[in-house]
Protein backbone atom coordinates (compact mmCIF):
# COMPACT_ATOMS: atom_id res chain seq x y z
CA UNK A 1 0.00 0.00 0.00
CA UNK A 2 2.88 2.33 1.09
CA UNK A 3 4.67 1.59 -2.47
CA UNK A 4 1.45 2.22 -4.09
CA UNK A 5 0.44 5.98 -2.50
CA UNK A 6 4.05 7.26 -3.25
CA UNK A 7 3.47 5.99 -6.90
CA UNK A 8 0.30 7.80 -6.66
CA UNK A 9 1.01 11.19 -4.76
CA UNK A 10 4.27 11.56 -6.42
CA UNK A 11 2.90 11.44 -9.97
CA UNK A 12 -0.07 13.47 -8.99
CA UNK A 13 3.12 16.05 -7.72
CA UNK A 14 5.14 15.60 -11.10
CA UNK A 15 1.76 16.34 -13.21
CA UNK A 16 1.36 19.55 -11.41
CA UNK A 17 5.04 20.81 -11.81
CA UNK A 18 5.07 19.67 -15.43
CA UNK A 19 1.15 21.66 -15.84
CA UNK A 20 2.67 24.46 -14.55
CA UNK A 21 6.29 25.18 -15.88
CA UNK A 22 6.31 28.63 -15.70
CA UNK A 23 5.31 29.40 -12.38
CA UNK A 24 7.58 27.13 -10.52
CA UNK A 25 10.61 27.83 -12.81
CA UNK A 26 14.63 25.95 -11.76
CA UNK A 27 12.67 24.65 -8.76
CA UNK A 28 11.05 21.57 -10.60
CA UNK A 29 14.17 20.26 -11.19
CA UNK A 30 14.24 19.52 -7.35
CA UNK A 31 10.72 18.91 -7.28
CA UNK A 32 11.81 15.89 -9.90
CA UNK A 33 14.66 14.86 -7.87
CA UNK A 34 12.80 14.39 -4.52
CA UNK A 35 10.34 12.49 -6.52
CA UNK A 36 12.94 10.11 -8.22
CA UNK A 37 14.37 9.44 -4.94
CA UNK A 38 11.33 8.96 -2.99
CA UNK A 39 10.43 6.40 -5.17
CA UNK A 40 13.35 4.91 -4.96
CA UNK A 41 13.24 5.01 -1.38
CA UNK A 42 9.11 3.37 -1.42
CA UNK A 43 10.72 0.95 -3.95
CA UNK A 44 13.70 0.19 -1.43
CA UNK A 45 12.12 0.18 1.45
CA UNK A 46 9.26 -2.30 0.41
CA UNK A 47 11.21 -4.80 -1.58
CA UNK A 48 13.53 -4.91 1.41
CA UNK A 49 11.00 -5.24 4.40
CA UNK A 50 10.68 -8.54 4.52
CA UNK A 51 14.04 -9.27 5.16
CA UNK A 52 14.15 -7.45 8.16
CA UNK A 53 12.13 -5.91 11.11
CA UNK A 54 12.09 -2.68 12.40
CA UNK A 55 9.60 -0.53 14.37
CA UNK A 56 8.93 3.43 14.14
CA UNK A 57 11.72 5.67 14.85
CA UNK A 58 14.08 3.31 15.44
CA UNK A 59 16.92 2.23 13.04
CA UNK A 60 17.74 -1.36 14.45
CA UNK A 61 17.38 -4.16 12.11
CA UNK A 62 16.44 -7.77 12.74
CA UNK A 63 16.22 -9.98 10.68
CA UNK A 64 13.33 -12.33 10.60
CA UNK A 65 12.82 -15.84 10.03
CA UNK A 66 12.99 -17.90 7.14
CA UNK A 67 16.12 -15.08 6.51
CA UNK A 68 17.98 -15.53 9.59
CA UNK A 69 20.81 -17.24 7.49
CA UNK A 70 21.25 -15.22 5.09
CA UNK A 71 23.22 -12.05 6.97
CA UNK A 72 24.60 -10.64 4.09
CA UNK A 73 20.93 -10.70 2.37
CA UNK A 74 20.11 -8.67 5.48
CA UNK A 75 22.96 -5.94 5.43
CA UNK A 76 22.77 -5.08 2.24
CA UNK A 77 19.16 -4.57 1.92
CA UNK A 78 19.75 -1.88 5.23
CA UNK A 79 22.54 -0.22 3.28
CA UNK A 80 20.52 0.46 0.23
CA UNK A 81 17.39 1.46 2.14
CA UNK A 82 19.54 3.89 4.52
CA UNK A 83 21.22 5.32 1.45
CA UNK A 84 18.33 6.09 -0.26
CA UNK A 85 17.01 7.28 3.82
CA UNK A 86 19.85 9.82 3.71
CA UNK A 87 19.18 11.02 0.05
CA UNK A 88 15.39 12.24 1.03
CA UNK A 89 16.39 14.03 3.92
CA UNK A 90 18.89 15.40 2.17
CA UNK A 91 16.63 16.59 -0.83
CA UNK A 92 14.26 18.01 1.74
CA UNK A 93 17.56 20.06 3.52
CA UNK A 94 18.38 21.27 -0.11
CA UNK A 95 14.46 22.29 -0.86
CA UNK A 96 15.04 24.93 2.00
CA UNK A 97 18.64 25.92 1.21
CA UNK A 98 17.07 26.79 -2.43
CA UNK A 99 13.92 28.40 -1.61
CA UNK A 100 16.14 30.26 1.12
CA UNK A 101 18.99 31.77 -1.18
CA UNK A 102 16.23 32.69 -3.62
CA UNK A 103 14.09 34.68 -1.56
CA UNK A 104 16.83 36.28 0.95
CA UNK A 105 19.65 37.25 -1.18
CA UNK A 106 21.85 40.03 -1.69
CA UNK A 107 21.06 42.30 -4.48
CA UNK A 108 24.40 42.07 -5.99
CA UNK A 109 23.92 39.45 -8.21
CA UNK A 110 28.14 37.93 -8.61
CA UNK A 111 28.64 38.15 -5.08
CA UNK A 112 24.98 36.12 -4.43
CA UNK A 113 26.28 33.56 -6.91
CA UNK A 114 29.23 32.64 -5.57
CA UNK A 115 28.26 32.88 -1.75
CA UNK A 116 25.12 31.16 -2.62
CA UNK A 117 26.79 28.25 -4.16
CA UNK A 118 29.45 28.12 -1.31
CA UNK A 119 27.09 27.75 1.51
CA UNK A 120 24.58 25.83 0.04
CA UNK A 121 27.68 22.88 -0.57
CA UNK A 122 29.09 23.81 2.64
CA UNK A 123 25.66 22.90 4.01
CA UNK A 124 24.70 19.55 1.99
CA UNK A 125 28.02 18.37 3.41
CA UNK A 126 27.46 19.22 7.07
CA UNK A 127 24.08 17.83 6.96
CA UNK A 128 25.65 15.04 5.25
CA UNK A 129 28.29 14.37 8.04
CA UNK A 130 25.83 14.74 10.75
CA UNK A 131 23.19 12.31 9.26
CA UNK A 132 25.36 9.86 9.18
CA UNK A 133 28.46 10.07 11.65
CA UNK A 134 27.46 12.64 14.40
CA UNK A 135 25.23 11.13 17.48
CA UNK A 136 21.63 12.00 17.69
CA UNK A 137 21.43 15.21 19.38
CA UNK A 138 23.48 16.65 16.53
CA UNK A 139 21.21 15.53 14.17
CA UNK A 140 18.23 18.08 14.97
CA UNK A 141 20.44 20.77 13.55
CA UNK A 142 19.38 19.28 10.10
CA UNK A 143 15.93 20.22 11.70
CA UNK A 144 16.67 23.55 12.70
CA UNK A 145 18.23 24.78 9.66
CA UNK A 146 15.09 23.34 7.74
CA UNK A 147 12.96 25.72 10.31
CA UNK A 148 15.12 28.62 10.17
CA UNK A 149 15.26 29.07 5.96
CA UNK A 150 11.07 28.55 6.67
CA UNK A 151 10.75 31.20 9.04
CA UNK A 152 13.36 33.50 6.84
CA UNK A 153 11.47 32.15 3.69
CA UNK A 154 7.82 33.33 5.63
CA UNK A 155 9.47 36.67 6.61
CA UNK A 156 10.69 37.89 3.38
CA UNK A 157 7.64 37.35 1.51
CA UNK A 158 5.54 38.89 4.07
CA UNK A 159 7.95 41.85 4.77
CA UNK A 160 9.00 41.99 0.75
CA UNK A 161 7.23 44.80 -1.38
CA UNK A 162 5.61 42.02 -3.54
CA UNK A 163 2.38 42.00 -5.68
CA UNK A 164 -0.28 39.22 -3.70
CA UNK A 165 -0.27 37.10 -6.39
CA UNK A 166 3.29 36.60 -6.50
CA UNK A 167 2.82 36.75 -2.43
CA UNK A 168 0.50 33.72 -2.70
CA UNK A 169 2.90 31.62 -5.09
CA UNK A 170 5.60 31.88 -2.64
CA UNK A 171 3.92 31.03 0.09
CA UNK A 172 1.91 27.91 -1.76
CA UNK A 173 5.66 26.69 -2.94
CA UNK A 174 6.56 27.28 0.83
CA UNK A 175 3.79 24.98 1.69
CA UNK A 176 4.69 22.34 -1.15
CA UNK A 177 7.94 22.45 0.54
CA UNK A 178 7.20 21.50 4.01
CA UNK A 179 4.85 18.96 2.69
CA UNK A 180 7.59 17.27 0.74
Amino acid sequence: ITLALSFLFNGILVIIVHKRRERVGFYRYFTFTFVLVDILYSTSFTTAQPFWYTSPGVLAFFSVAPWNEYFTLVQVSYQIWFVFFIAVLLCITSSFIYRYGLLCRDPDKSLRSAIGTIISTVLMQIQLIIMVCIDENKKSEKNDSQAYCGWQIHKTVKMRAMSDKLKDIHSRALFMLIAQ
